[in-house]
């Protein structure tokens, strides 16, 4: 299964700043539960792709929540 997560486009949850420990309480909450609901689907294997670059802080709590995972960060690169 993959989970793609791409906050530009919805604000009433923001699973990056939620990881991050950034957001308020209320919308944390919110994007905590689709989160899990997302990840919680698969049976097999689960692949979570985030759109947009992580917050060093988000990167830190995804790495400890998916510890028996592999995490491959990619910075996009700045335009010239």
């Amino acid at each position: 299964m993959v989970v793609v997560i791409d906050d530009r486009l919805w604000n009433m949850s923001s699973i990056s700043k939620m990881l991050a420990g950034t957001d308020s309480a209320d919308r944390s909450q919110r994007s905590r539960n689709l989160f899990y609901v997302s990840c919680s689907r698969a049976r097999h294997g689960l692949a979570v792709v985030f759109l947009d670059d992580l917050p060093e802080e988000a990167e830190a709590t995804a790495r400890a929540w998916f510890a028996s995972g592999v995490i491959h960060p990619q910075k996009r690169q700045q335009a010239l």
